[in-house]
């Protein structure tokens, strides 16, 4: 993620967040809004989702593309909520350090998904 930012590679940083077939087939069935009493269309919460990212995603490019970070560690200041295949953690928070040497705590994006021992950026949008 850092060296896509850095490279100001908006579309490696847009394949690091779930993708529509990833929403759709592993979080979607989990989710309280799939169920149809909610009568949530997927389109609908997908397409929010990805507008939201996407905005994001753009404003993260605009703040902090070409910037170059060294990764500290990742951590979490929200909670980890567990579905049935996969769990949510919230508030990302990286631990970095800039090419200056200053240490920074930095919230990219927001949650990340952990599936299988495999992680995905849920959103950009941050927490």
């Amino acid at each position: 993620m850092l060296t896509a930012l850095a490279a100001r590679d908006a579309d490696e940083l847009e394949s690091l967040a779930l993708s529509e077939i990833e929403f759709q087939t592993a979080v979607w069935p989990d989710l309280p809004s799939s169920r149809p009493e909610r009568g949530v269309p997927f389109d609908y919460a997908w397409g929010d989702l990805h507008q939201k990212s996407r905005n994001a995603l753009r404003r993260l490019m605009a703040r902090h593309g070409g910037e170059r970070f060294q990764l500290v560690a990742v951590r979490f200041a929200g909670e980890t909520t567990p579905y049935r295949t996969y769990q949510v953690h919230r508030e990302t928070v990286l631990d970095l350090r800039d090419e200056e040497g200053n240490d920074l705590a930095l919230a990219l994006f927001g949650s990340i998904l952990e599936r299988g021992g495999e992680f995905k950026i849920f959103s950009y949008v941050v927490d």
